[in-house]
């Protein structure tokens, strides 16, 4: 019976080959810094909307409840056109994901440090400009799976398995550290500061996805030489 267990798919003697791929490395470096700003999304921010910005505990709730339906949204739409993309313009795709994952960054920043007034009505209902705000945050969902299909078109099929246990295994890792830093970073500094800067370690994992496109032409087009591409964005890419 097959287990959850990441681990039971890694196969340490194929790490030289995942690792002599560049665009391999950019992906687990982004991975890490890019789980901080979710980490408050999911442990911190319906408390903070809250106790902070003047929103009962049921709005607060929903405001993070339409920012995961935004999140789903764009994740639909932005894996649709991140494939066309692919196909036409590495280089672009690349900047694109990078693009929207720096935006993502500017909504919750507003969120966190407009004044109440701005976030909640007199009764504690969330205002529209809150609504909008939480949609605007979903943007952050397009590189998700985009990512994930980059790494199906980087690697062989005799190390994909590893891959992708070695990429879930490091978003884990940042999920469950990410809690612990924010935390270290509000005894410092006060939740306000703290989550405003936690937000900004995407713009991190954006400046890596931009580098990315250095790396992901070369590589994806020596998968395709080699004959093993195909499976992330199908195979009617071209080697631009």
């Amino acid at each position: 019976k097959r287990t959850a267990n990441p681990l039971s798919d890694l196969d340490f003697s194929k790490f030289s080959t995942i690792f002599a791929c560049q665009t391999n490395v950019m992906v687990f470096c982004q991975s890490l810094p890019g789980c901080i700003p979710l980490s408050i999304v999911v442990t911190y921010l319906a408390d903070y909307l809250a106790t902070q910005q003047g929103l009962s505990v049921g709005a607060a709730t929903g405001v993070t409840a339409v920012f995961g339906l935004a999140c789903l949204g764009c994740a639909f739409a932005g894996s649709g056109y991140g494939a066309s993309l692919y196909a036409r313009d590495k280089s672009m795709f690349c900047r694109f994901i990078s693009v929207t994952t720096l935006c993502a960054i500017v909504p919750f920043v507003v969120l966190i440090n407009a004044p109440a007034s701005m976030i909640s009505t007199e009764t504690g209902s969330p205002r529209l400009f809150t609504l909008l705000l939480a949609m605007g945050g979903g943007i952050n969902a397009v590189a998700g799976p985009n990512i994930k299909a980059v790494l199906m078109n980087v690697n062989s099929a005799e190390v994909r398995g590893t891959v992708f246990s070695a990429f879930t295994l490091t978003d884990d890792l940042g999920k469950g550290l990410g809690p612990t830093l924010v935390f270290v970073l509000i005894a410092i500094c006060g939740r306000r500061a703290a989550f405003t800067l936690g937000f900004c370690f995407w713009g991190i994992s954006s400046a890596v996805l931009f580098m990315m496109g250095q790396t992901l032409p070369r590589d994806a087009r020596a998968m395709t030489n080699s004959g093993s591409a195909g499976g992330g964005f199908g195979r009617k890419d071209r080697d631009v």
